[in-house]
């Protein structure tokens, strides 16, 4: 009794927005994957549910520009990198698109890759620091071990990837399924390296867990992400498209939280996005503004672009959007913290 009583001790509830929202958060992948089950066999249905997911996946992107120019305050704090970035990826993405399109394909799918990960593993860290964990020990090892295990397993099938070939998946992801295809037999070699390293990883983080004060959330999430990862191991079309609709959720809800408590905090008018947020609508008119201003712009360059701008647009604004993401989301700043509730108030 005495060992279950202290092991009870160490564990604690500590939730992002609350149980219902962040079970919804950390589950957003299953429906996602469902469906591409369920018209699997339906190809020109699938590749049309598909369109819409990268659709709403780009939604969430432009979002991060509208987090650093609209606030004066977050602007500040690196105001030269956020004025020169702009010009100095235009010209980086117009280039490659005009010289180097494959390299472009796979320099962002593999960006994006890295940054997908990288979101699960700062959810997990502000899960973490909830409870005092103020390291993540191996989680983000962990974390990479899981996507490169379903990566090569995905790969070693050729039915895995002639399934995701035939998906129109954007440029980004369709480069990472051409270079994952090409590496079938070498993915057979690695299967179960990469199984071992996972397998020692997850004991080392279990053990990590039960040596310090654990969060059931986040443990929560970390299971959902351990089945989106065997679920692409297995069913790659599926797991993809589920990780995909999945990031853009999570995002949504993280800016969600974060200018929820922002505005409390602060309660100045600093910048537009602060105007936008304290107007009678709030936050829920802010993103039915945003997401028009979306829509509007899916619109224009689905009827009136060329390839080539079309191309140009998606690439820069989800590189703006990876980049400044490595910024604006830094949980040793003070502020990034409390807002996203990063802190461990029992402390």
């Amino acid at each position: 009794m005495s060992g279950t009583a202290g092991e009870l001790q160490n564990e604690s509830v500590r939730w992002f927005s609350g149980p219902a929202t962040d079970t919804i958060m950390a589950f957003s992948w299953v429906p996602f994957a469902l469906l591409a089950i369920l018209i699997e066999d339906a190809g020109d249905a699938l590749r049309v549910f598909v369109l819409y997911v990268l659709f709403f996946s780009f939604s969430h992107q432009p979002l991060t520009l509208v987090l650093v120019y609209g606030d004066k305050a977050r602007f500040a704090l690196r105001s030269k990198l956020f004025t020169w970035s702009p010009l100095v990826f235009g010209i980086a993405v117009l280039m490659l698109v005009n010289y180097s399109p494959l390299l472009l394909a796979v320099a962002a799918g593999l960006w994006n890759a890295e940054h997908t990960v990288m979101q699960r593993y700062g959810i997990m860290r502000i899960y973490g620091r909830m409870v005092g964990q103020n390291t993540g020990g191996v989680e983000l090892y962990l974390l990479f071990s899981w996507f490169f295990l379903a990566v090569v397993w995905a790969a070693a099938d050729p039915a895995n990837m002639q399934s995701l070939s035939a998906l129109h998946l954007g440029n980004t992801n369709t480069a990472i399924v051409n270079l994952a295809a090409g590496m079938g037999s070498v993915a057979s070699l690695l299967k179960p390296f990469a199984l071992a390293a996972t397998f020692l990883l997850l004991l080392k983080w279990i053990r990590e867990e039960r040596s310090r004060k654990a969060n059931r959330a986040k443990q929560l999430y970390g299971l959902s992400t351990a089945a989106l990862f065997t679920l692409m191991m297995f069913h790659p079309v599926a797991g993809l498209i589920g990780g995909v609709g999945a990031h853009a959720c999570e995002y949504f809800v993280i800016v969600n939280r974060s200018l929820g408590n922002q505005t409390r905090a602060t309660g100045r008018e600093d910048g537009l996005l602060a105007k936008a947020l304290s107007a009678r609508s709030g936050r829920a008119g802010f993103f039915i503004l945003y997401l028009l201003a979306i829509a509007v712009i899916l619109i224009v360059l689905e009827n009136f672009a060329t390839v080539v701008i079309y191309t140009l647009v998606m690439v820069f604004l989800g590189a703006l959007h990876f980049f400044y993401d490595m910024f604006i989301w830094k949980l040793r700043q003070p502020g990034v913290a409390r807002n996203l509730g990063a802190v461990d108030h029992a402390a």
